[in-house]
């Protein structure tokens, strides 16, 4: 990765590193890792572009689906997760996962055989 490059990205980990984040928060040079209870994320930031990967924890860590976000969007997604009335839900079934970022306030809906429901309880 050239310096211009290199530049980009270490301006988006410095950002987030001055924000208070909720949760356990672990930063590196080109990644961040998030615990939110029982879901753990980490975002690994590119030139273009962040893969975040995201992991329900209990004892271990399970890998549980990841999605692309452009990086101008990430400090926004980052701000939406922190809010104090905002919770992750993720949810996995046979045709794949989706990522939403929701109100505390909505009831949780329950996983069933078919449609697993993983919800942060920070």
């Amino acid at each position: 990765m050239d310096k211009q490059n290199c530049d980009k990205v270490s301006v988006i980990i410095d950002s987030v590193k001055l924000m208070t984040l909720k949760g356990k928060v672990d930063i590196g040079k080109d990644l961040l890792w998030w615990e939110l209870g029982n879901i753990k994320l980490n975002f690994s930031v590119d030139i273009d572009e962040t893969l975040v990967t995201y992991y329900h924890c209990k004892r271990k860590s399970k890998y549980i689906g990841h999605m692309h976000l452009d990086n101008c969007d990430l400090i926004n997604l980052i701000n939406d997760i922190n809010s104090e009335n905002k919770m992750v839900k993720i949810t996995v079934s046979f045709l794949g996962s989706t990522f939403d970022v929701i109100d505390k306030n909505i009831k949780k809906k329950k996983s069933w055989f078919l449609v697993r429901r993983y919800y942060s309880v920070i």
